[in-house]
């Protein structure tokens, strides 16, 4: 998703839901996990502001959080992939969790990404466990708002991100008003079983609430905005055929009536 969508926000949930087994947006959890977080995005006080509501209590021997490490997430150093598999086998993690994915990899190419996942790879013992990457989507090039599959489509740099991966989800933002805390959440991508349809979310400190009466029309048109006439439309212009009108009147009618041109 894009920057400040609250993908971070998204990683805690799936962890807390590898502890509570409620489920993740929607998905249902089978068993208990434990989760390590690698991230370099967020100090000390944002991670106490994130879980100040959440019950740490019942997550401490379930979920590990770093600290931005000095040095980046530097998958590429030896020394650190020799960090990364002493917490696995100290901490025996069900899941890892990488958040950001640009901090990973050295630039956009495929080959950056390739020796990205590489990198990563060698970091992992050998029954190595689940690993979900946070990533940033393309910067929007117009209003429309994708649906399903063509999601897949926005992520920013290589295709590899894509395609390398077993399942892709994405976060947007549900409008521009900075005050809305809806996000929409869609599957684009899941090679191990039925994708799921998209939702809508409120997004609360470190948690998620669904959105029961979301407008999807809105959300894919914009507010007041239509793609094409309706044979209702015609049928109120034309007074169910009780009316007969000029085309050029016709088609002034419609304009008010519709907003289309």
């Amino acid at each position: 998703g894009p920057p400040g969508i609250g993908k971070s926000r998204a990683a805690t949930a799936l962890a807390l839901a590898g502890v509570t087994q409620h489920d993740w947006f929607g998905l249902k959890v089978h068993t208990q996990f434990k989760t390590l977080i690698v991230q370099a995005e967020n100090g000390p006080t944002r991670l106490k502001n994130e879980y100040i509501d959440l019950p740490v209590g019942e997550m401490r021997d379930f979920v590990r959080t770093s600290l931005p490490p000095r040095c980046g997430l530097a998958f590429d150093d030896p020394k650190f992939q020799a960090a990364i598999m002493e917490h696995c086998e100290e901490f025996n993690p069900d899941v890892i969790i990488i958040d950001p994915w640009n901090r990973v990899a050295s630039g956009d190419t495929q080959q950056d990404y390739s020796e990205a996942f590489e990198n990563i790879l060698r970091s992992m013992p050998n029954d190595p466990p689940a690993v979900i990457i946070i990533a940033h989507t393309k910067k929007p090039k117009d209003s429309e708002k994708k649906i399903g599959r063509e999601t897949l489509h926005e992520l920013s740099g290589s295709h590899i991100l894509g395609s390398a991966p077993r399942s892709v989800f994405v976060m947007n933002a549900a409008s521009n008003d900075p005050e809305d805390d809806r996000i929409v959440w869609q599957n684009p991508k899941n090679n191990d079983g039925a994708m799921s349809k998209p939702s809508a979310w409120h997004r609360c400190n470190g948690l998620f609430y669904p959105c029961e009466d979301f407008d999807w029309d809105e959300y894919t048109t914009g507010p007041d905005k239509r793609h094409r006439i309706t044979r209702d439309d015609l049928e109120a212009l034309f007074e169910s055929g009780n009316r007969k009108i000029t085309k050029k009147l016709a088609v002034e009618e419609l304009r008010e009536m519709t907003g289309l041109g």
